[in-house]
Protein backbone atom coordinates (compact mmCIF):
# COMPACT_ATOMS: atom_id res chain seq x y z
CA UNK A 1 0.00 0.00 0.00
CA UNK A 2 1.12 3.21 -0.92
CA UNK A 3 2.59 5.74 1.77
CA UNK A 4 1.00 8.82 1.91
CA UNK A 5 2.86 11.70 3.44
CA UNK A 6 1.19 13.45 6.79
CA UNK A 7 -0.03 17.12 4.98
CA UNK A 8 -1.09 20.54 6.12
CA UNK A 9 -1.45 22.91 3.35
CA UNK A 10 -1.80 22.07 -0.12
CA UNK A 11 1.06 22.43 -3.12
CA UNK A 12 1.39 25.20 -5.43
CA UNK A 13 2.97 22.63 -7.91
CA UNK A 14 3.11 19.32 -8.60
CA UNK A 15 5.84 18.60 -11.27
CA UNK A 16 6.40 15.50 -12.91
CA UNK A 17 8.63 13.00 -14.90
CA UNK A 18 8.05 11.84 -18.15
CA UNK A 19 9.06 7.92 -18.74
CA UNK A 20 8.05 5.51 -16.29
CA UNK A 21 6.34 8.20 -14.39
CA UNK A 22 3.77 9.63 -16.65
CA UNK A 23 4.20 7.38 -19.91
CA UNK A 24 6.15 3.54 -20.43
CA UNK A 25 6.33 1.38 -22.34
CA UNK A 26 5.37 -2.52 -21.69
CA UNK A 27 8.89 -4.73 -21.64
CA UNK A 28 8.40 -6.53 -24.78
CA UNK A 29 7.99 -3.27 -26.74
CA UNK A 30 10.91 -1.22 -24.43
CA UNK A 31 13.16 -3.87 -26.03
CA UNK A 32 11.58 -3.37 -29.65
CA UNK A 33 12.16 0.17 -29.14
CA UNK A 34 15.41 -0.20 -28.11
CA UNK A 35 16.78 -2.52 -31.00
CA UNK A 36 15.13 -0.26 -33.37
CA UNK A 37 17.40 2.62 -31.81
CA UNK A 38 20.73 0.33 -32.04
CA UNK A 39 19.29 -0.78 -35.82
CA UNK A 40 19.18 2.73 -36.66
CA UNK A 41 22.83 3.44 -35.38
CA UNK A 42 23.55 0.33 -37.02
CA UNK A 43 22.95 1.47 -40.52
CA UNK A 44 24.41 4.73 -40.04
CA UNK A 45 27.62 3.73 -38.88
CA UNK A 46 27.92 0.90 -41.67
CA UNK A 47 26.65 3.26 -44.06
CA UNK A 48 29.03 5.56 -43.19
CA UNK A 49 32.45 2.93 -44.10
CA UNK A 50 32.66 1.53 -40.55
CA UNK A 51 32.78 -2.56 -40.44
CA UNK A 52 29.81 -4.49 -38.31
CA UNK A 53 32.26 -4.99 -35.78
CA UNK A 54 33.31 -1.09 -35.08
CA UNK A 55 30.17 -0.47 -35.33
CA UNK A 56 28.56 -3.00 -32.53
CA UNK A 57 31.23 -2.08 -30.22
CA UNK A 58 30.75 2.34 -30.99
CA UNK A 59 26.72 1.96 -29.98
CA UNK A 60 27.79 -0.01 -27.13
CA UNK A 61 30.15 2.50 -26.43
CA UNK A 62 27.21 5.04 -26.79
CA UNK A 63 25.07 3.56 -24.75
CA UNK A 64 28.06 3.34 -21.53
CA UNK A 65 28.73 6.85 -22.10
CA UNK A 66 24.93 8.13 -22.25
CA UNK A 67 24.03 6.31 -19.11
CA UNK A 68 26.91 7.76 -16.98
CA UNK A 69 26.80 11.51 -18.85
CA UNK A 70 22.95 11.53 -17.55
CA UNK A 71 24.12 9.83 -13.57
CA UNK A 72 26.34 12.70 -13.77
CA UNK A 73 23.70 15.55 -14.54
CA UNK A 74 24.61 16.43 -18.37
CA UNK A 75 22.60 15.21 -21.66
CA UNK A 76 23.88 15.80 -24.87
CA UNK A 77 21.39 17.16 -27.33
CA UNK A 78 20.75 14.40 -29.77
CA UNK A 79 22.48 16.34 -32.77
CA UNK A 80 25.55 16.55 -30.37
CA UNK A 81 25.87 13.15 -29.94
CA UNK A 82 25.97 12.49 -33.34
CA UNK A 83 28.35 14.62 -33.86
CA UNK A 84 30.34 13.32 -31.18
CA UNK A 85 30.08 9.76 -32.15
CA UNK A 86 31.52 10.82 -36.12
CA UNK A 87 34.03 12.68 -34.16
CA UNK A 88 34.82 9.69 -32.17
CA UNK A 89 34.45 6.69 -35.04
CA UNK A 90 36.00 8.87 -37.97
CA UNK A 91 32.62 8.83 -40.20
CA UNK A 92 30.61 11.12 -41.86
CA UNK A 93 27.25 11.28 -40.29
CA UNK A 94 23.87 12.87 -41.68
CA UNK A 95 23.44 14.77 -38.43
CA UNK A 96 20.01 16.12 -39.60
CA UNK A 97 18.85 12.88 -41.66
CA UNK A 98 19.69 10.66 -38.30
CA UNK A 99 18.20 13.04 -35.95
CA UNK A 100 14.55 12.61 -37.99
CA UNK A 101 15.30 8.99 -38.02
CA UNK A 102 15.58 9.02 -34.08
CA UNK A 103 12.84 10.91 -33.82
CA UNK A 104 10.67 8.80 -36.04
CA UNK A 105 10.95 5.34 -33.73
CA UNK A 106 8.53 7.05 -30.86
CA UNK A 107 6.21 9.14 -33.53
CA UNK A 108 5.73 5.24 -35.45
CA UNK A 109 5.60 3.55 -31.71
CA UNK A 110 4.30 5.91 -28.70
CA UNK A 111 4.41 4.61 -25.56
CA UNK A 112 1.30 4.34 -23.17
CA UNK A 113 -0.10 6.52 -21.01
CA UNK A 114 0.28 5.85 -17.08
CA UNK A 115 -2.97 4.70 -16.22
CA UNK A 116 -5.06 7.49 -13.88
CA UNK A 117 -2.51 9.61 -14.67
CA UNK A 118 -4.75 12.01 -17.64
CA UNK A 119 -7.73 11.98 -14.67
CA UNK A 120 -5.29 12.94 -11.85
CA UNK A 121 -3.96 15.81 -13.21
CA UNK A 122 -7.56 17.04 -14.44
CA UNK A 123 -7.88 16.90 -10.69
CA UNK A 124 -5.46 18.49 -9.76
CA UNK A 125 -5.44 21.70 -12.39
CA UNK A 126 -8.67 22.18 -11.12
CA UNK A 127 -7.77 22.49 -7.68
CA UNK A 128 -5.58 25.24 -8.80
CA UNK A 129 -2.09 23.01 -8.53
CA UNK A 130 0.08 24.07 -11.55
CA UNK A 131 1.50 21.25 -13.11
CA UNK A 132 5.12 21.24 -14.65
CA UNK A 133 7.22 18.21 -16.51
CA UNK A 134 11.02 17.89 -15.90
CA UNK A 135 12.84 15.13 -17.59
CA UNK A 136 16.04 14.10 -19.30
CA UNK A 137 15.58 13.29 -22.78
CA UNK A 138 18.17 11.21 -24.43
CA UNK A 139 17.56 9.76 -27.36
CA UNK A 140 14.89 12.20 -29.27
CA UNK A 141 15.16 16.12 -29.82
CA UNK A 142 13.00 18.15 -27.45
CA UNK A 143 11.20 18.95 -30.10
CA UNK A 144 10.32 15.39 -30.55
CA UNK A 145 9.42 14.84 -27.28
CA UNK A 146 7.22 17.75 -26.69
CA UNK A 147 5.39 16.60 -30.04
CA UNK A 148 4.85 13.20 -28.57
CA UNK A 149 3.63 14.93 -25.32
CA UNK A 150 1.05 16.43 -27.46
CA UNK A 151 -0.06 13.34 -29.13
CA UNK A 152 -0.58 11.91 -26.04
CA UNK A 153 -2.51 14.20 -25.34
CA UNK A 154 -0.70 15.88 -22.03
CA UNK A 155 0.31 18.79 -23.14
CA UNK A 156 -3.05 20.14 -21.46
CA UNK A 157 -2.00 19.19 -18.22
CA UNK A 158 0.91 20.82 -18.46
CA UNK A 159 2.12 24.53 -17.54
CA UNK A 160 5.24 24.47 -18.56
CA UNK A 161 7.89 21.48 -19.68
CA UNK A 162 11.36 21.62 -18.90
CA UNK A 163 13.48 18.86 -20.97
CA UNK A 164 17.58 18.29 -20.58
CA UNK A 165 17.95 17.76 -24.42
CA UNK A 166 16.85 21.72 -24.57
CA UNK A 167 20.12 22.93 -22.78
CA UNK A 168 22.24 19.28 -21.78
CA UNK A 169 21.69 19.90 -17.63
CA UNK A 170 19.93 16.59 -16.65
CA UNK A 171 18.68 15.73 -13.40
CA UNK A 172 20.14 14.74 -10.41
CA UNK A 173 21.17 18.21 -11.66
CA UNK A 174 18.85 21.21 -9.48
CA UNK A 175 18.97 23.73 -12.41
CA UNK A 176 15.87 21.88 -14.39
CA UNK A 177 13.80 21.61 -11.52
CA UNK A 178 14.72 25.15 -10.11
CA UNK A 179 14.34 26.70 -13.88
CA UNK A 180 10.90 25.04 -14.33
CA UNK A 181 9.85 26.55 -11.11
CA UNK A 182 10.97 30.26 -12.07
CA UNK A 183 8.68 29.53 -15.03
CA UNK A 184 5.68 28.45 -12.75
CA UNK A 185 6.62 31.16 -10.33
CA UNK A 186 6.79 29.05 -7.78
CA UNK A 187 8.86 28.48 -4.93
CA UNK A 188 10.69 24.80 -4.26
CA UNK A 189 9.00 24.79 -0.80
CA UNK A 190 5.68 24.88 -2.26
CA UNK A 191 5.96 21.89 -5.16
CA UNK A 192 6.29 18.14 -5.23
CA UNK A 193 8.32 16.32 -7.92
CA UNK A 194 7.16 12.91 -8.99
CA UNK A 195 9.72 10.55 -10.21
CA UNK A 196 10.52 6.91 -10.42
CA UNK A 197 14.28 6.85 -10.52
CA UNK A 198 16.51 7.80 -7.08
CA UNK A 199 18.20 9.94 -9.60
CA UNK A 200 14.85 12.00 -9.66
CA UNK A 201 14.51 12.17 -5.93
CA UNK A 202 18.18 13.45 -5.26
CA UNK A 203 17.95 15.93 -7.90
CA UNK A 204 14.39 17.37 -6.08
CA UNK A 205 16.04 17.31 -2.57
CA UNK A 206 18.91 18.98 -4.34
CA UNK A 207 16.79 21.87 -5.49
CA UNK A 208 14.67 21.91 -2.03
CA UNK A 209 11.31 20.16 -3.67
CA UNK A 210 9.72 17.16 -1.71
CA UNK A 211 9.95 13.98 -3.58
CA UNK A 212 7.46 11.29 -4.08
CA UNK A 213 8.91 8.34 -5.73
CA UNK A 214 6.76 6.47 -7.79
CA UNK A 215 6.94 2.79 -8.35
CA UNK A 216 3.84 1.77 -10.07
CA UNK A 217 5.77 1.32 -13.14
CA UNK A 218 8.72 0.11 -12.25
CA UNK A 219 8.42 -3.48 -13.34
CA UNK A 220 8.80 -1.99 -17.24
CA UNK A 221 11.33 0.28 -16.46
CA UNK A 222 15.42 0.12 -16.42
CA UNK A 223 16.60 -1.22 -13.90
CA UNK A 224 17.42 1.34 -10.46
CA UNK A 225 20.76 2.00 -9.24
CA UNK A 226 21.57 -0.15 -6.21
CA UNK A 227 24.96 2.66 -5.66
CA UNK A 228 22.43 5.40 -5.32
CA UNK A 229 20.49 5.34 -1.71
CA UNK A 230 17.01 6.59 -1.35
CA UNK A 231 15.73 7.60 1.79
CA UNK A 232 13.38 5.84 3.90
CA UNK A 233 11.40 8.97 4.35
CA UNK A 234 10.39 9.62 0.93
CA UNK A 235 6.95 8.92 0.02
CA UNK A 236 5.97 6.11 -2.21
CA UNK A 237 3.02 6.05 -4.17
CA UNK A 238 1.73 3.05 -6.82
CA UNK A 239 -1.23 4.44 -8.36
CA UNK A 240 -1.35 7.96 -9.47
CA UNK A 241 -4.88 8.30 -7.73
CA UNK A 242 -3.07 7.83 -4.85
CA UNK A 243 -1.55 11.70 -5.31
CA UNK A 244 -4.94 12.76 -5.01
CA UNK A 245 -4.32 12.89 -0.80
CA UNK A 246 -0.94 15.03 -1.92
CA UNK A 247 -3.03 17.85 -2.75
CA UNK A 248 -3.45 18.88 1.29
CA UNK A 249 0.64 18.61 1.39
CA UNK A 250 3.23 20.70 2.32
CA UNK A 251 6.85 21.10 0.83
CA UNK A 252 10.14 21.22 1.43
CA UNK A 253 13.44 23.91 2.49
CA UNK A 254 13.39 26.15 -0.77
CA UNK A 255 16.86 25.40 -2.67
CA UNK A 256 16.35 27.29 -5.39
CA UNK A 257 17.41 30.80 -5.53
CA UNK A 258 15.13 33.29 -7.37
CA UNK A 259 12.02 31.15 -8.00
CA UNK A 260 9.72 33.53 -7.94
Amino acid sequence: MSRIPSVKSPPSALLTDVWYTLVYYPRAERDRIEALRAKTWFRALTEAGLSPVRARAAIRRIGRESRASERQGRTLPLDEQIRAVGKVTGTELEVLELVDRFDAIIEKHPPRVARGAQATLRVVRARGIRVGVVSNVVFERGTGARRLLRRLGLHRFSDTIVLSADDGIAKPDPRPFCRCLRELAVEPADAWYLGDQPTDIIGALAAGVHPVRFVGLARFGPRVSSDVPVSRSVPVLRRWSDLLPMVNGAGARNGCRGAT
